[in-house]
């Protein structure tokens, strides 16, 4: 039998950002099937453009990723209009703390350690709620639409 959504009455809009694919669209699906509206893409450049055209509510992102990294992207987001109250969370495999303290300087809101477990993830959307109902509505995709492209 499966879980009740206890998030989809949510209006939340999650940006999950990975250079590892398989990583992003897994993670993606996860977040759908909790009743969040969500995106992967795979590198800062395309984050930084997702922004402006998704406007998500968190960016969930690896910061061991090639060309800009995650923290570089971090940054920019934060320099940006559309980034300054965005929730930033990091999503990587570095847990040591030189890699906290970059992500802190960098601008996350979180720091967390993959692999992220059901709880976590969550007690991460449950989090947003007073964000993304505030927000205008939009209307929800199918969880598995375009993660296999």
């Amino acid at each position: 039998m499966g879980r009740e959504c206890r998030h989809c009455d949510l209006n939340c809009r999650i940006l999950q950002v990975d250079d590892d694919p398989d990583v992003a669209d897994s993670q993606t699906l996860l977040w759908r099937c909790l009743g969040a509206d969500a995106r992967a893409v795979y590198d800062g450049e395309t984050a930084l453009a997702m922004i402006l055209e998704f406007k998500p509510h968190m960016v969930v992102m690896d910061i061991g990723m090639p060309g800009m990294d995650g923290c570089e992207t971090a940054r920019r987001i934060r320099q940006m209009p559309e980034g300054k109250n965005l929730v930033l969370a990091a999503l990587t495999a570095w847990g040591h703390d030189e890699a906290r303290r970059r992500t802190a300087e960098a601008g996350f809101d979180h720091h967390f350690v993959k692999p992220l477990g059901a709880e976590a993830l969550e007690n991460l959307l449950a989090s947003l709620r007073p964000v993304c109902n505030s927000s205008p509505s939009r209307t929800r995709n199918d969880p598995f639409a375009g993660m296999f492209i």
